[in-house]
């Protein structure tokens, strides 16, 4: 990659405009399932990708996975960590989508609680690979310049 292109998404503007909208999708995601754990594992359930003893499991820690992945994005603390975590999380669920759309089941996503209603297709599998992309760009590029801790150099001093 070009060093001009590398520098555009290191950039502050770049960076936190994406850190801030990965957030903002975990947030959302996660605040329906934390109020409601029986819908959302329902809704694991439905996908008939996990045996029914991990179910309820998934639905009661996940949300807070994705709430604090969240935290730490707006914060800045360990963003490059959170946003991998989101990229795995973002992964996953799309392999879920698909194998669901593959196999034909007529279920609700899930994705944000009952706020969504959103049955699962194609679509639903392209918005998901279309939240990977802020992922990736935090994941890859930043450098924990735009957080609340200051960055330390090598020999432990901080930057000013």
């Amino acid at each position: 990659m070009s060093d001009g292109l590398s520098r555009f998404f290191e950039s502050a503007p770049v960076q936190l405009v994406c850190r801030f909208a990965l957030a903002a999708l975990f947030f959302y995601a996660a605040l329906p399932k934390i109020t409601d754990p029986a819908v959302f594992a329902t809704d694991i359930a439905n996908y008939r990708l996990l045996p029914p003893a991990l179910v309820n499991v998934f639905a009661v820690t996940l949300p807070f996975i994705e709430l604090c992945a969240a935290v730490l994005l707006v914060v800045g603390i360990g963003a490059r960590g959170a946003a991998l975590l989101c990229t795995v999380l973002l992964l996953v669920f799309t392999a879920a989508t698909a194998a669901a759309v593959y196999r034909g089941l007529d279920i609700e996503c899930g994705c944000f609680g009952k706020t969504e209603g959103t049955r699962v297709g194609w679509a639903t599998v392209a918005r998901d690979c279309a939240f990977l992309v802020p992922a990736f760009i935090v994941t890859i590029f930043d450098r924990g310049r735009y957080g609340l801790l200051p960055q330390r150099s090598r020999d432990g001093a901080g930057s000013s």
